[in-house]
C-alpha cells in the first residue's frame, strides 16, 4: 500500500531554479508545490519524489517515465508536464499550473453532494472523453482514471463552465516497469475504479479499461456518490464478478442506464470499443433531451476569417497614398509598432501584464492506489486497435455565378484589355489639341 508522505519542505525552499510556495497535495510517491521559475517568474506546479523513494532505482525510473510521457501531450484536456528537474540528488516533475486546482473529487462532494444535473454532467464527461481519446491516439493507456485525477479549471460552482483535465500517469509508469511481489507483477490499483481485468495486473489493461473508468466517472458525476465502495483488491475482486449496481441511477433517463451498462461491463469486448464511439452515445442522449455539444464551426471560422482579411486589405488599400503622374502609385507604409494592432476585427488595446499568481494545485489521493498480489479473474481479451477515419472538411467558401466574362475596368483614365493598358483615342486628342493651344500661346507671347 502507498503510504503518504509525511515531509514538507518549507515554503522559500529552492529546488533548481525554483521556489516553492506551499505544499498543496500529499500522495504516495510524494508532494506537490507551488512553485515559481526564478528565471521567467511563471508560476507551476512542482512534483517531487518522496525522499524514501530516491534511493529505489525502480521508483525512479517510474517517475521519469511519468515525466517522460507528459512532457509529450499536448491537450486541453490533459494536463501537461514541463520537464524533468533534479535537485541535490532529488527528482521533480514539473506541470503545469491549472488555475483552481481542485479535484472533480472534492468539488462535487463539496458543491455537488447529489450530482450535476444531466445536461453539464454529460458535457463534462464528453471533456473528459476527448483528453482520453488524445491519449489512445498516441497509444498511451491511462488506467487509473478516477475522480482524484481530473483537475477543474473554471467557475467551479457553475459545471457548464468547467475544464477537466486529466492528470497522473504514474500507472503508464507501471506498465513500463512493472512492480513485482513474488516474481510476478503486482497489482497498483484503485480498488473502487478498477476494471476487472485490471486486477489480474497492469499489464493486463487496454483501451477499453479506460471506458469502464469513464463509466464509474459518469456515474460518479451524475449522482454524487462511487458505484463501489471496495476498499482493497480482494474486496473489488469480489465484486467484479457481478454487473456494476445502478441503484444511484433509478432516478436518471434509461439511456444513460444503458450507456452505463454499457461502458462498465465485465468483458472488455462488451464495452464500447472506442472513446468516440461512447462519446456519440452520451451525444445522443444530450439530443434527446433538447440539448447539444456546443462545438466551434470550423469551416464558418476559415470563411470570416477570409472575410476580415479582405477587409484588412481593402483598408490598407484606402490609406494615405502618394499619386504620380503617370497613374496611381500607392505607397503602403509599415505599422507602427506603438500603435494598437487590429486582429479579426476587434481592436486590441495594449495592457500590462498580469503578474503570475500562484494557485492551488491538487493532486489528491484520498484513495491511495493499492500494491497487491495479482487476482486470478481469468484471462483477459485482447483488443486490436481501431481503424481511425478522418474527414476532410468541405470548403465553407461560395462558388462564383457562371456569367459573361467581366468588362474591361477603367481606372485613372486608362483601359485594361487583355492584360495590357492603352490609352483611349479621345485622350490623344484631347492631349493634342492641348498642345497645340499651348505652342500658339508661347510663340504669341515672344512676338508680344
Amino acid at each position: 500500500m502507498f503510504a503518504p508522505s509525511t515531509e514538507r519542505l518549507p515554503d522559500g525552499t529552492s529546488f533548481g531554479s525554483y521556489t516553492l510556495q506551499g505544499l498543496v497535495a500529499s500522495g504516495g510517491m510524494g508532494q506537490v508545490y507551488a512553485a515559481r521559475d526564478g528565471v521567467y517568474g511563471a508560476a507551476v506546479a512542482l512534483k517531487i519524489l518522496h525522499p524514501s523513494l530516491h534511493s529505489d532505482a525502480g521508483w525512479r525510473a517510474r517517475f521519469n517515465e511519468e515525466g517522460l510521457v507528459g512532457t509529450r501531450l499536448k491537450h486541453p484536456h490533459v494536463l501537461s508536464a514541463r520537464e524533468l528537474v533534479e535537485d541535490e540528488g532529488r527528482v521533480a516533475l514539473v506541470l503545469d499550473l491549472v488555475p483552481g486546482g481542485q479535484t472533480l473529487e472534492k468539488v462535487i462532494h463539496r458543491e455537488f453532494r447529489d450530482g450535476v444535473p444531466l445536461v453539464p454532467g454529460l458535457h463534462v464527461v464528453l471533456h473528459i472523453l476527448q483528453g482520453v481519446e488524445y491519449l489512445h491516439g498516441k497509444g498511451i493507456i491511462h488506467g487509473d482514471l478516477k475522480p482524484e485525477n481530473v483537475l477543474l479549471e473554471g467557475d467551479l460552482r457553475r459545471p457548464e463552465s468547467w475544464i477537466p483535465k486529466l492528470t497522473d500517469f504514474g500507472t503508464v509508469a507501471l506498465i513500463a516497469h512493472p512492480v513485482e511481489i513474488d516474481g510476478r507483477p503486482a497489482v497498483v490499483a484503485t480498488p473502487r475504479y478498477a476494471s476487472p481485468e485490471h486486477l489480474l495486473g497492469v499489464d493486463q489493461i487496454e483501451r477499453r479499461s479506460d471506458l469502464y473508468g469513464i463509466g464509474l466517472l459518469l456515474h460518479f458525476v451524475l449522482t454524487g456518490r462511487h458505484a463501489s465502495n471496495a476498499q482493497n483488491v480482494r474486496e473489488a475482486a469480489e465484486r467484479v464478478v457481478l454487473p456494476v449496481p445502478i441503484v444511484h441511477l433509478v432516478d436518471q433517463p434509461e439511456s444513460v442506464i444503458a450507456v452505463f451498462k454499457k461502458a462498465t461491463a465485465l468483458e472488455p469486448s462488451d464495452r464500447y470499443p472506442t472513446a468516440r464511439d461512447l462519446a456519440l452515445a452520451l451525444r445522443d442522449i444530450l439530443r434527446a433531451v433538447g440539448a447539444e455539444l456546443e462545438l466551434p464551426d470550423v469551416a464558418a471560422d476559415i470563411a470570416t476569417e477570409v472575410d476580415e482579411e479582405r477587409e484588412r486589405l481593402r483598408l490598407r488599400m484606402a490609406s494615405p497614398s502618394v499619386v504620380a503622374a503617370s497613374g496611381i502609385a500607392t505607397e503602403v507604409r509599415p505599422p507602427d509598432h506603438d500603435t494598437p494592432i487590429a486582429a479579426a476585427g476587434i481592436l486590441v488595446e495594449d495592457e500590462p501584464m498580469a503578474e503570475p499568481r500562484a494557485e492551488p494545485v491538487e493532486e489528491s489521493l484520498a484513495e491511495p492506489p493499492s500494491i497487491e498480489a495479482p487476482v486470478d479473474l481469468g484471462p483477459a481479451p485482447t483488443f486490436p486497435p481501431p481503424e481511425e477515419r478522418i474527414e476532410r472538411p468541405q470548403s465553407s467558401l461560395p462558388t462564383p455565378p457562371p456569367g459573361p466574362a467581366p468588362r474591361p475596368i477603367s481606372v485613372a483614365g486608362r483601359i485594361h484589355v487583355e492584360g495590357k493598358e492603352r490609352v483611349p483615342p479621345i485622350a490623344w486628342v484631347a492631349g493634342s489639341i492641348a498642345v497645340v493651344i499651348i505652342v500658339v500661346i508661347t510663340i504669341w507671347s515672344w512676338n508680344g
